[in-house]
């Protein structure tokens, strides 16, 4: 009953309360609608030197994007509507009364959203921002701490911007707060032996130190030449010496003289969190502060790549440090954006490697040697070693090796400075499965920094080189032609032997041997294999006699020349040109010639010239043709005198495995006989006709065509043409 009860008094109430809004009475305050608060965050993230209040320590950082909840482990979340505007505030519009929490969900460009910080004894805090009680109507900020209410991002920390070698700016600075109390003399060999691992590079080194304050570093020390390391360290030991040691730790100032230190490095050392800064309240807001002026060291003029970044290299000594804060003010990356020693022993050695990351040693290796070489020789190798970085590398310290090489020879050892060479020498024989033609012999060398410790080569990429030489077979060829004739009737064929001989040590590729003989007709061997050294193989060869020109009497030769041409990858040519010889002249001699010809041995010899005129026929056609196929020859018919020949006539009977298709221009076809008749042929002159036969699918071995001249008072003369038929799928066929 009692619940019946509210609820009819429920309803009775909101009626009641309609009523009077229609009448325009004032409803009660208990039933009034609540407004809505406003949840307010502010970004920020160059530290504003002019300022030192809570609220505006940092300049504003447009472009975050922000989340709150009512719950602190962010179970569920909301988005801020906007990101941050250019005053570095962003709004939501919330239920007033309860308590929210903010954090970041993305960073502008160039910023890193900071997840935890170590502060108030705690390590790894979540960096979130709380709101406790937002007002209706209102508008409560969140802030992670009241003495530091803008939510502060870090900066990307920018790359190095220049090298040793072109010259490098760097800014060490030493915390001597009270913390390093009896550890100075540690804190000064360290930096001391930072000072040495630069010594002899193209750096320039300023020192400062802070502790409740800072003393920035205004004196440029030259590290390239003395007297800069000595006054280096002799400023050293004024700083960190047995009696140092005193004061708060303040990471705000010394950052903040950082800035103004127009650098390219800024090695910070310290050994605890910061216990104050420049205004701040202590807690959260010395660390912040800190880190906001760490952002403005990165980038002093807070203007994107104007080419004034300073990178930042953290250095935490001891376990009183927090890397999630060593971070904050550097980067991610250990040994590059931040470093811990375990305890002030052990910052010597930190130190030293930092500067060989700041000055890096940096070997390359080059390797150089023939691109050629003969099975059985040596190939002679030159190993160069250059030192592309910022420090002098000790001769011991360069290892070259080169496992396939025969030998390696060292230069004289001498120490490697920055752009300088060596060069190693080193051969390889080789191997028997290296000694084929065409095979490609690899050779790597490699360099590795050894024995060196403290230095650093981050870049190893350059420190393998390999040479490729192709192993090249030098071949060649020579040849020797012969015939069996010693005389020929004028127009005859004379038959030559073409051999080849291989005299190089190493087979030659058969399909780059190339045998030419001017005006005849050649067969290649039917072996096609390669020829192996010392072998031989024969070509044969035809030549008509005469063409017309030479008299009776006369000596025939021709020459019949090898090269190699196109030969394969991984051969060469000893002869380039090729060789050539020439056969025992054959002399032309009987037929026609009137008178008894007188039998010559040499081109020089008398030649007998006949009272008739001679004729010489010439019939030329293809040596080899398909069953089936067309077949033209041309005959030519020459008078080499010393009349005129007449009523010169050509006949010429194909044989009965070839078929004539018509009668060719010129000719009258009288069965299977065709016959041109020409008329008068002066002497010297010549006249050639054609015909055009079909090869008969049923013909085979080698049929010949012969055709026969006449002229009035002259003996005829004839010419032959002979024909080998091939079947048609016989693949070595052409046509």
């Amino acid at each position: 009953m009692r619940t019946q009860k509210t609820r009819g008094l429920r309803r009775l109430g909101i009626a009641v309360g309609l009523v009077a809004g229609a009448i325009g009475l004032s409803a009660s305050p208990a039933l009034a609608v609540p407004n809505p608060g406003t949840l307010q965050v502010n970004k920020a993230g160059y530290r504003d030197v002019t300022k030192n209040g809570a609220g505006n320590f940092a300049l504003p950082l447009a472009g975050a994007t922000m989340e709150y909840s009512t719950a602190s482990n962010f179970a569920s979340s909301t988005a801020f509507p906007l990101p941050t505007d250019a005053a570095g505030v962003t709004t939501a519009s919330v239920p007033p009364g309860s308590q929210y929490y903010a954090r970041e969900k993305t960073a502008p460009a160039g910023w890193t959203n900071i997840a935890t910080l170590d502060w108030g004894g705690s390590i790894g805090k979540a960096y979130t921002s709380t709101a406790t009680n937002v007002p209706a109507g209102g508008t409560a900020i969140a802030s992670a701490d009241p003495g530091s209410v803008p939510f502060i991002n870090e900066r990307v920390n920018p790359t190095i911007q220049t090298s040793c070698r072109a010259g490098l700016n760097v800014l060490m600075v030493i915390d001597t707060s009270g913390s390093t109390k009896g550890y100075g003399l540690q804190y000064q060999a360290a930096a001391d032996a930072f000072i040495t691992q630069l010594t002899g590079t193209n750096t320039t080194l300023k020192i400062a130190s802070f502790a409740s304050t800072s003393i920035p570093g205004t004196t440029p020390y030259n590290l390239a030449t003395s007297p800069g390391p000595t006054d280096a360290k002799n400023f050293v030991a004024t700083i960190a010496n047995a009696g140092s040691g005193s004061g708060n730790t303040n990471w705000d100032a010394a950052l903040q003289d950082a800035a103004k230190a127009k650098v390219d490095v800024v090695v910070f050392i310290t050994d605890g969190n910061p216990t104050t800064s420049n205004g701040g309240s202590g807690g959260l807001a010395d660390l912040t502060y800190g880190i906001a002026s760490a952002n403005l060291a990165k980038n002093p003029d807070t203007v994107n790549a104007s080419g004034d970044e300073q990178a930042i290299m953290a250095v935490g000594v001891g376990g009183g440090i927090a890397l999630n804060n060593l971070q904050a003010i550097s980067g991610p990356t250990v040994n590059k954006d931040y470093a811990v020693a375990a305890k002030p022993g052990d910052l010597d050695a930190l130190l030293k490697q930092l500067a060989t990351t700041i000055c890096p040693a940096d070997l390359g290796i080059a390797k150089t040697g023939p691109d050629t070489i003969e099975p059985g020789n040596t190939i002679k190798y030159d190993i160069t070693v250059t030192n592309g970085g910022s420090v002098t590398v000790p001769f011991a310290s360069i290892k070259v090796t080169d496992p396939s090489a025969t030998t390696l020879t060292a230069p004289a050892a001498a120490p490697l400075a920055p752009g300088k060479s060596l060069v190693w020498k080193a051969t390889k024989d080789l191997a028997n499965s290296e000694k084929l033609c065409n095979t490609t012999v690899s050779n790597t060398a490699t360099v590795a920094l050894v024995d060196l410790p403290g230095y650093n080569e981050p870049d190893t990429t350059n420190n393998t080189a390999t040479k490729d030489t192709k192993v090249v077979c030098p071949v060649d060829v020579t040849v020797a032609k012969t015939t069996p004739s010693t005389t020929v009737v004028p127009g005859g064929t004379v038959p030559y032997s073409i051999t080849v001989t291989n005299p190089s040590a190493f087979p030659v590729p058969f399909s780059a041997i190339s045998v030419t003989d001017d005006g005849a007709t050649i067969t290649p061997p039917v072996d096609t294999t390669d020829l192996a050294p010392g072998a031989q193989r024969v070509w044969t060869a035809t030549k008509v006699a005469a063409d017309g020109t030479a008299a009776c009497g006369t000596t025939v030769t021709n020459t019949a020349q090898v090269a190699l041409v196109g030969l394969p990858e991984g051969y060469s040519a000893i002869t380039p040109g090729g060789s050539s010889s020439v056969a025992p002249g054959v002399t032309i001699a009987g037929g026609i010639c009137i008178p008894p010809v007188v039998v010559v041995t040499t081109p020089d010899a008398p030649v007998a010239i006949a009272a008739l005129p001679q004729l010489l026929v010439r019939k030329s056609g293809p040596a080899i043709a398909r069953r089936g196929s067309t077949v033209t020859y041309k005959i030519k018919v020459t008078n080499r005198g010393p009349r005129v020949a007449t009523n010169v006539v050509i006949t010429d009977t194909p044989p009965r495995s070839m078929l004539i298709g018509g009668t060719p221009q010129g000719a009258t076809r009288s069965g299977r006989t065709l016959t041109w008749a020409l008329g008068d042929l002066a002497v010297g002159a010549s006249r050639t006709v054609t015909v055009t036969l079909g090869m008969r699918l049923t013909a085979s071995g080698t049929p010949c065509n012969i055709a026969t001249a006449t002229a009035s008072g002259a003996a005829s003369a004839r010419g032959k043409a002979c024909t080998r038929v091939q079947a048609v799928r016989d693949p070595r066929v052409t046509g």
